[in-house]
């Protein structure tokens, strides 16, 4: 299976250094991928690249590095929220013989959406990072630049606990690499 089928590349700044691995490897243990709560709509953390239980959460080969991120989500369908918003602004209209504000009802879809999480399904994705040290490089395993933000904080936010800020900027090529 291909390590990369859509990427998203950044340049590293010139001023960063790169932290000891085995600090960079205790730190992302101490992230590790836990998944989502009954009522916690969202999950991310650290697993090991090579996919194996209690293996290293930073590959290193000749100045290279290769991380993964994991992610879980629960989406609860919109239409399932809306519905119960209607039957509920129904009952409260019915009882108190006003229909509810738009605060009230934004706390009630809230509570509406926190029922529900529970029983929503969820969702997970992996995106594979590669740093190359040497050319200064940041690879993410991601459809869109989009797709790809989320992954950049997660980085950003280890090397800045570490006390490496990592300054990246984006690679865009005037030519579509498809052609």
């Amino acid at each position: 299976m291909p390590l990369f089928k859509n990427i998203v590349v950044y340049r590293i700044g010139p001023d960063w250094t790169p932290p000891a691995l085995d600090r960079l490897e205790a730190e992302l243990q101490r992230l590790a991928f836990q998944p989502c709560e009954p009522t916690q709509e969202r999950s991310a953390g650290w697993v090991p690249p090579r996919g194996t239980d209690h293996g290293a959460m930073v590959e290193s080969v000749a100045g290279q590095w290769i991380l993964k991120l994991a992610v879980e989500r629960k989406n609860v369908p919109g239409g399932a929220v809306r519905a119960e918003l209607d039957a509920r602004c129904k009952a409260i209209e019915a009882e108190r013989g006003r229909k509810p504000g738009r605060k009230e009802k934004s706390e009630i879809k809230d509570e509406i959406v926190l029922s529900f999480l529970p029983r929503a399904f969820s969702k997970r994705s992996s995106h594979v990072l590669w740093l190359d040290l040497q050319q200064r490089s940041l690879v993410i395993a991601a459809g869109s630049m989009k797709a790809g933000e989320p992954v950049v904080k997660e980085l950003v936010d280890v090397m800045a606990a570490l006390g490496h800020p990592l300054v990246l900027s984006a690679i865009s090529t005037a030519r579509a690499p498809a052609t």
